[in-house]
């Protein structure tokens, strides 16, 4: 009966084990009580034999040729000294390669249960990935330090862009100031062109820089209230309002995680617009509101988050729908009229990338135009 109970506990033992190479071993003591070697065990269906009574005995150290090197067998030894399981994983050299073994050994009275599990493959594939990663970390150091050159020639460059086209521009205004009665109409005239010409080209210049740099911000994200950046969009811009005229009726807005100086970029580029494009003889009136929307227009993503979706309603002069997804690409210009570098809303689309959020715009000829900036909303 004790037999009995002994054999199912092993065979418990062994249905427990989902690893491969499942074998058996009884421990043989010398006179001393000494544990000299393991006899193999053979498993032959359901019963298990625990005597000696089989034809050839097959050691332990016979069966596993590397049991020494890896240290295999004095941790055999401890577990029937001691009785503690092993989990562990060995490693030992085969001919020109290395070998690993992930190892589970249990002791029931002097039988040891050993599964092995040869995890060589999975070994090599940790190796070659971490091998990998080393790479990639030494490629993105460089990447890192060739973005910081290149950042840094580009700021160097476009400020002395910037300064040499100031100085340009101051020097023709000195010629028109102190030589302008010895030029003809036509020569003031060009002399003019220039000026504009070189106005367009700086602002150009600063509206690439910024675009540039957007990714490259150095602030974490916090909590912004976009109340108070459009606060100070509204001083900042305070000079054209008030010569314009223009009437901005701001809604409560929520507080959203960005960053604050780009956000005052976007809401100062769009309401810039609603200004500049107005219709003639009348006054720009601009309204911005907010509510909360689950997911955004298919057109965009087929997110079903949601989004605090702030409307920029302008009456200006609109434009054809069809455009509606061109005005966000880098130097397009739906109307040659009026200045500007055909950055500004290529700047919002990425500010608004940077915020994981989307901007669309809707409009028609004549009936003013709708910016909608869906803003993830903030987790509690």
């Amino acid at each position: 009966m004790k037999q009995e109970i002994l054999n199912q506990k092993i065979l418990n033992a062994v249905t427990g084990v989902a690893l491969n190479n499942v074998a058996l071993f009884k421990a043989i003591y010398d006179q001393q009580f000494n544990v000299i070697e393991f006899h193999y065990l053979p498993i032959i269906s359901e019963n298990i034999k625990l005597t000696d009574e089989y034809e050839e005995q097959i050691s332990f150290l016979s069966k596993y040729l590397n049991a020494r090197e890896t240290g295999m067998f004095e941790k055999l030894l401890y577990l029937i000294k001691t009785g503690v399981a092993i989990d562990d994983t060995l490693s030992y050299s085969n001919g020109n390669s290395n070998k690993w073994l992930h190892i589970v050994v249990q002791n029931i009275r002097d039988i040891i249960l050993i599964s092995m599990n040869d995890i060589t493959e999975k070994k090599l594939s940790e190796e070659t990935i971490r091998q990998l990663n080393r790479l990639l970390a030494i490629k993105s150091e460089k990447l890192k330090l060739l973005n910081a050159e290149l950042k840094t020639f580009g700021n160097t460059a476009a400020h002395d862009y910037i300064d040499t086209l100031r100085s340009t521009y101051i020097q023709l205004e000195f010629i028109i100031h102190n030589d302008g009665s010895k030029l003809s109409d036509a020569g003031r005239a060009n002399i003019r062109r220039a000026q504009a010409g070189i106005q367009k080209m700086k602002l150009l210049t600063e509206d690439l820089v910024t675009y540039m740099q957007i990714p490259a911000l150095n602030d974490e994200e916090s909590p912004v209230r976009l109340n108070e950046i459009l606060a100070n969009v509204l001083r900042n811009m305070h000079n054209i309002i008030t010569e314009t005229g223009a009437e901005i009726i701001i809604d409560p807005l929520p507080i959203i995680q960005g960053f604050a100086y780009l956000l005052f970029l976007l809401f100062s580029h769009i309401i810039a617009n609603a200004i500049k494009f107005k219709r003639e003889n009348e006054i720009p009136a601009i309204q911005i509101r907010c509510c909360q929307t689950n997911g955004v227009p298919a057109k965009v993503s087929s997110t079903n988050e949601t989004y605090s979706k702030i409307s920029i309603i302008d009456n200006g002069i609109g434009f054809d729908q069809k455009f509606a997804e061109n005005i966000f690409a880098i130097f397009y210009q739906l109307n040659n009229k009026f200045r500007g570098s055909g950055v500004g809303l290529a700047i919002c689309k990425k500010i608004m990338s940077v915020h994981n959020g989307f901007i669309t715009a809707d409009s028609a000829p004549g009936s003013g135009t709708t910016f909608d900036c869906f803003f993830p909303q903030l987790k509690e």
